[in-house]
């Protein structure tokens, strides 16, 4: 059985206890599926470099909008997963984002698909992380 967790971790004020008891569910060789928004995507470095943020970490205006509590980086969700029993297996970013939606929005289709693929040039920058995750033995 596999189990899919897109864009949830972000939402929980307690994120650990949440993953343990998803990780109850998996089967021996079972994986979840855990999608988060990345702190280290290109467009939130550049909003730094811009002052338009002091820290990749920040929640801005619609982070708080639509409910975010946290902005994973790569360290903090192994963390998360670690601390729940679970261990990765895999793991990347998906989607090299430089500029926000709204400035993206328009972008040729041959664009978007070839921001797609050069995030495999820059793993740990792309708009959200995916990792999967087995449950520790």
């Amino acid at each position: 059985r596999h189990v899919l967790a897109a864009r949830i971790l972000e939402h929980l004020d307690e994120p650990v206890p949440f993953l343990r008891h998803v990780a109850g569910w998996l089967e021996p060789e079972g994986l979840l599926h855990v999608i988060v928004p990345n702190a280290r995507s290109f467009h939130r470095l550049l909003g730094v470099e811009m002052g338009m943020i002091r820290d990749i970490h920040e929640l801005g205006e619609r982070d708080h909008r639509v409910g975010h509590v946290r902005v994973y980086d790569s360290e903090l969700l192994a963390a998360d997963l670690g601390a729940a029993g679970l261990d990765v297996v895999h793991r990347e970013s998906i989607l090299l984002k430089p500029l926000s939606n709204a400035q993206m929005d328009g972008f040729p289709r041959p664009v978007i698909d070839g921001l797609f693929k050069v995030v495999r040039h820059f793993p740990d920058h792309g708009n959200e992380l995916y990792f999967r995750c087995k449950r520790r033995a």
